[in-house]
């Protein structure tokens, strides 16, 4: 049997700042708990990257126009996290979309 390829449609640039990072801490959640389905892929790294953007986001409620540019770098480097780890999981999972959907 051939594996089919996972292409991950993560839709990252339609979700607005918050969207963006509820759904991240939604993803790490899910990574978490089913952490033995998806061996090697680096929770922690997402995390530090989804909290950098966290605070970054709060900044910018009262910040300068600095602190928005902050932000919106710290949202690409996230998004890119984002992909690489779809990317990732794609790979382990193999072409099994239960595996992946996880």
């Amino acid at each position: 049997m051939i594996a089919t390829l996972i292409q991950p449609k993560l839709g990252l640039t339609k979700r607005t700042d918050a969207g963006l990072l509820d759904y991240t801490n939604h993803i790490i959640n899910s990574l978490e708990l089913n952490a033995a389905a998806f061996p090697g892929i680096l929770i922690a790294e997402l995390k530090d990257k989804a909290s950098k953007y966290a605070d970054a986001l709060a900044l910018t409620k009262d910040g300068s126009p600095a602190d928005t540019a902050n932000k919106n770098n710290m949202r690409t480097i996230l998004e890119n996290a984002w992909r690489s780890m779809a990317s990732d999981c794609a790979e382990i999972a193999n072409g099994d979309d239960s595996t992946f959907l996880l």
